[in-house]
């Protein structure tokens, strides 16, 4: 398979190989990683680790650009705000294939700081993922907690605690899988959204943030085929789990 790495052109990112595409835009982090495949229907784009932020404002320094790269690693910085005086780092790293799957594993690192004494850093990370199913797991390694649910833009939010989420995404090939470290995250909740799309929202960094002080908090996302995705997914949050938090950003 041919890869590049991340490509930059000012505020915008992409990153390809020759059946997958990757973009993301600075100026719009709420949308994510927007995610392209030869395999998966037109009108099927999952959008991965949106960042919804309560605030945030432009860098003041004008030759500062809002983004780096190195190879399968893109970076991107939002400065403190006033009314969120908290300076968030994000990175990117596009991973070898799974060995679940064989597909593209993606990592993202959240890292916080502030110049304040005390501070509440809490914000959302968001996904949207068109899905005909949803399953979730209070234990992910055991098969019999699992649940699954059929997503309708009429249903009410549901909300879990699943360090865990496997949407089954339109047509037959693939599933994606999205899991957050239970240590970082133990709450989020799922929102139908309209053409079959559900919102994955986790709430990150509930603890108070002090200056000098560094937090961290990593998601990992999936491409895995459909077939035997509950095992592979198994499979996957075990490694996961046994993975080294990452020390740098």
């Amino acid at each position: 398979m041919i890869r590049s790495g991340w490509q930059l052109a000012s505020s915008h990112a992409q990153w390809r190989s020759d059946a997958l595409t990757f973009a993301f835009d600075w100026a719009q982090p709420e949308r994510g990683l927007a995610l392209t495949h030869v395999s998966l229907p037109t009108a099927c784009e999952p959008r991965l680790f949106g960042l919804i932020l309560p605030s945030r404002q432009e860098s003041l320094d004008a030759a500062r650009l809002p983004l780096s790269a190195c190879g399968s690693l893109l970076c991107a910085t939002y400065d403190a705000a006033e009314s969120f005086p908290v300076q968030t780092d994000v990175a990117w790293r596009v991973g070898a294939p799974s060995p679940q799957s064989g597909l593209t594993i993606v990592d993202a690192v959240f890292s916080i700081s502030t110049e304040r004494l005390n501070v509440h850093p809490r914000f959302s990370v968001r996904s949207l993922i068109p899905a005909v199913e949803v399953i979730t797991a209070a234990e992910p390694l055991e098969a019999a907690c699992w649940k699954t649910w059929t997503p309708s833009q009429e249903d009410p939010p549901q909300a879990t605690e699943s360090p865990l989420v496997l949407f089954r995404l339109p047509g037959k090939t693939f599933s994606y899988l999205e899991m957050a470290d239970p240590v970082d995250s133990r709450c989020c909740r799922l929102t139908g959204h309209g053409h079959g799309a559900v919102g994955l929202d986790r709430t990150l960094f509930a603890a108070t943030l002090e200056k000098g002080v560094i937090l961290r908090s990593r998601l990992r996302g999936i491409l895995l085929e459909r077939a035997e995705d509950m095992r592979h997914a198994r499979a996957a949050y075990a490694d996961f789990i046994r993975s080294e938090p990452p020390l740098g950003r």
